[in-house]
């Protein structure tokens, strides 16, 4: 009887060891760790249990309360050393506090530390997966150090959250570009364009996109309808505009250009920019002329090209619009992929 109590302690002993003390906490703190996030944040009303307003992190105040923390505002000051300490130790002190991981993340990825700054990021989607804010902040980040497959996700998933939010379809479009994906590129910006039909820059990238994807017709209208909308809403490009101020009127800054494109006959520069600020004076022929002879100077300059195609088509010369048109696209990519082999 004594040895089958003495045999039921040792048991006893052996179930509440140390090591097994030890693995139920960390099964309890991982079963925590899985819990639904926006159960964990969540509670009574809008503040959650851990402190946290759900309404502050489903919005951009979100980013503005991470952007006024201790280690953001150290990094300011200029004491790089001080916010690091300061997020590695606020991180630990609060690690479920959506707020602190960004802005902790935030200062050690700019501070150099990447890996771990990245980790804080994933941790506050983790804790947050809903908010589109905390996600895009993730997103942006990943973009910058270069992990674009992961980047591309979040961005979709913002997409997902927010439809007719056209930030995160522009991005997408950006990273869509640097991975050749145009026609990709072309579809999300049609959909910023759904909910942004004035967005000059997208109009013309998303010409461009089409262009590179082989929809070489439907790339110029779709360029050349950004031109137009450029026009329409804002006037004069801004470099004509600036023509106009340095010389004080378009009419003297053409007759100057003239003269300079006289003196400098052989300048394909001088002939761009009169042929630019007679385009855009409805002075379209003289214009066409003008680029047609700076092209014969450089050929390879794809803004001249993409100058003449607007020229042409405002001339009702769509098939030689077209022809510089696709000309200035792969000139423009050429030169695109050469600078970054040279970066």
């Amino acid at each position: 009887m004594a040895k089958e109590k003495s045999n039921g302690s040792s048991i006893t002993r052996a179930l509440i060891s140390p090591q097994l003390i030890f693995a139920v906490a960390a099964m309890i703190l991982f079963g925590f760790s899985i819990v639904t996030p926006e159960e964990v944040l969540s509670g009574s009303g809008a503040t959650g249990s851990l402190g946290q307003n759900l309404d502050v992190i489903h919005s951009p105040e979100v980013l503005k309360r991470a952007a006024s923390t201790e280690p953001v505002e150290l990094l300011g000051q200029g004491k790089p050393d001080r916010a690091v300490n300061s997020a590695y130790r606020l991180s630990r002190e609060k690690p479920l506090d959506v707020i602190v991981n960004i802005s902790c993340g935030n200062v050690l990825i700019e501070t150099g530390n990447h890996e771990s700054g990245l980790r804080l990021l994933k941790r506050s989607v983790s804790l947050a997966p809903k908010s589109r804010w905390v996600r895009i902040n993730y997103a942006q980040k990943l973009a910058l150090n270069n992990q674009q497959e992961e980047a591309i996700e979040q961005y979709k998933v913002v997409c997902d959250l927010a439809p007719a939010w056209t930030e995160p379809r522009l991005a997408l479009a950006d990273l869509y570009f640097d991975d050749g994906k145009y026609s990709e590129a072309a579809d999300q910006l049609k959909s910023a364009l759904e909910s942004d039909s004035n967005n000059i820059e997208a109009q013309k990238l998303r010409g461009i996109a089409l262009a590179r994807a082989g929809k070489t017709h439907a790339g110029l209208n779709q360029y050349y309808l950004g031109i137009s909308t450029e026009q329409n809403l804002k006037g004069l490009p801004d470099d004509i505009k600036g023509m106009a101020k340095t010389w004080g009127s378009l009419e003297r800054a053409i007759f100057q250009l003239r003269q300079e494109e006289t003196l400098s006959p052989d300048n394909p520069v001088s002939k761009l920019r009169l042929g630019r600020a007679l385009l855009y004076t409805g002075h379209v022929q003289e214009s066409k002329d003008i680029l047609l002879r700076a092209r014969k100077k450089a050929p390879a300059n794809w803004e001249i090209r993409r100058n003449l195609a607007i020229a042409m088509k405002r001339l009702g010369e769509d098939n030689l619009a077209l022809s510089e048109f696709v000309q200035s696209v792969n000139l423009e990519r050429r030169e695109q992929r050469r600078q970054g082999e040279d970066y």
